[in-house]
């Protein structure tokens, strides 16, 4: 699309030139010779060449407006993608240092790993335990203070 814009972009600069270019080459032929210059520079032939050169470039200018645009958007959809591969590099990077670890530091994080999951084990039986406990004494009182 934005090849497509650029190059209707290209062509009517190319067709704005050459008009531009043939009012020169005219304008230079009737000094050169008077005569012709009453054939070529009639009145409805210069309106209707203005208007023309006029409405190319309107589309001209709006050509180069959407293309500026699609510019924008173009490097906005960039800058995302490049966050995102920046990221991805990083995750990369932190995968690859993982992997790298030595056998011995693997089973070194492995231990320190199981060694903190047993404590927290431990921690966790005796408080249930003690919980547990507590419930069984409060449901003793209530029973004997209801039993009475």
């Amino acid at each position: 699309m934005l090849f497509t814009a650029l190059r209707h972009m290209f062509q009517m600069l190319w067709l704005t030139l050459r008009e531009v270019g043939q009012s020169v080459f005219l304008g230079i032929a009737t000094l050169l010779n008077p005569a012709l210059a009453e054939a070529i520079w009639r009145p409805e032939r210069t309106q209707g060449t203005e208007a023309a050169l006029e409405v190319r470039l309107e589309e001209l200018s709006n050509t180069m407006a959407r293309s500026a645009e699609l510019v924008a958007e173009v490097e906005a959809a960039l800058e995302v993608r490049q966050a995102a591969v920046a990221k991805l590099k990083s995750e990369a990077e932190t995968a690859q240092r993982v992997a790298e670890l030595s056998e011995e530091h693997r089973n070194a994080v492995a231990t320190l790993l199981r060694g903190t999951v047993a404590k927290e084990g431990k921690k966790t039986f005796w408080l249930g335990a003690l919980v547990n406990l507590f419930f069984f004494v409060a449901g003793v009182v209530v029973t004997l203070l209801v039993g009475k």
